[in-house]
């Protein structure tokens, strides 16, 4: 129900002119049933690539950002990093 809640219907009629995607139609499982390729984006350590979800899904591992020796964030980036609670990312 989540892509419902998105509007993905008004984007995909009026943005790529493409028609309508009706809840009986198993417009949620579209992705699913067209084998349209993803790749998550967490460690196959963590918890490897159920076998049943396809050739067309792959667990890939997390993006790491390669950050120059010396490199400084803007002034913005760094108050924020100074002054507030430590930030996480999961």
């Amino acid at each position: 129900l989540m892509w419902t809640s998105l509007h993905v219907n008004s984007w995909r009629e009026n943005t790529l002119n493409l028609p309508h995607l009706y809840m009986a139609d198993r417009g949620a499982h579209i992705l699913k049933d067209l084998r349209v390729p993803f790749a998550y984006l967490y460690s196959p350590s963590l918890s490897p690539k159920p076998p049943d979800w396809g050739e067309h899904i792959d667990v890939v591992g997390s993006l790491v950002a390669t950050v120059e020796k010396g490199h400084e964030p803007d002034a913005g980036l760094a108050s924020f990093l100074q002054n507030g609670t430590t930030p996480i990312f999961v």
